[in-house]
């Protein structure tokens, strides 16, 4: 599956408490890490599973997710290290249709920005929305974990975004921008962040890893205020996507 992802566009999140101390979780306890944490702020939830077809060893508990739109795989195992791929939700039919619609009318207002050539697309709500998501799951992650393990690696990353434009489908939230990024993948470098900074500043990390990605797509000014609202907004009326 993982090979099937690294064809495409994709998101990596990786976590894990610092330093790995051995095995402290029981398969038993593995599973019912995932259900608690599992977050449901849209129709499709963070991560996707089904429990009666968890993949497991002795080690770790699993599952993947091989649709026609959408890929996904993660892994969870007894150390606490949770490793997680999905490909791009941009890259499913309706929305590259979607998206196309927004690129044809925004293009005609940017021709200077030379953007016609492009890969791609990645939306504006979506990438804080998936943000919002992972820093929503770790937090409640964090919280569930031995109160012994105060710190926790934290590692997100975006590939195979060459030439991709940022973009924004719905023209109400007032993101009438459009940049594009010559880097084919995108870190927030793997960070050591203490038990208290995630279960506290969740929404907070959120957001700032969310302008650190907009940066890189070359948008110079991504303003937090409109971001937060946003961000507010989704948990306050999860997306039915």
């Amino acid at each position: 599956m993982i090979e099937k992802l690294r064809k495409g566009a994709f998101w990596r999140v990786r976590l894990g408490p610092h330093p790995v101390k051995g095995e402290f979780l029981s398969l038993r306890e593995c599973r019912e890490l995932v259900e608690t944490c599992q977050v449901r702020l849209r129709e499709w939830p963070f991560p996707f599973f089904r429990p009666e077809q968890f993949g497991e060893s002795k080690d770790y508990i699993q599952y993947e997710h091989d649709g026609k739109t959408h890929k996904e795989w993660w892994r969870l195992d007894r150390a606490g290290r949770f490793e997680h791929y999905a490909s791009l939700r941009e890259d499913d039919p309706l929305s590259k249709a979607e998206y196309e619609t927004a690129l044809d009318l925004l293009l005609d207002e940017t021709v200077e920005r030379n953007l016609v050539d492009y890969s791609g697309a990645v939306g504006i709500s979506f990438l804080l929305h998936e943000i919002t998501e992972y820093f929503t799951f770790i937090s409640g992650y964090v919280r569930e974990l031995p109160e012994d393990l105060t710190e926790f690696d934290v590692e997100i990353v975006l590939h195979g975004v060459r030439n991709r434009v940022l973009v924004e489908t719905n023209f109400e939230k007032k993101w009438d921008v459009i940049y594009k990024t010559g880097q084919d993948e995108i870190q927030f470098p793997e960070k050591v962040f203490t038990r208290k900074e995630l279960v506290e500043n969740a929404d907070k990390l959120a957001v700032d890893t969310a302008i650190h990605f907009f940066k890189h797509f070359n948008w110079p000014d991504p303003g937090p205020e409109q971001l937060i609202e946003e961000q507010q907004r989704l948990f306050r009326e999860p997306c039915n996507y």
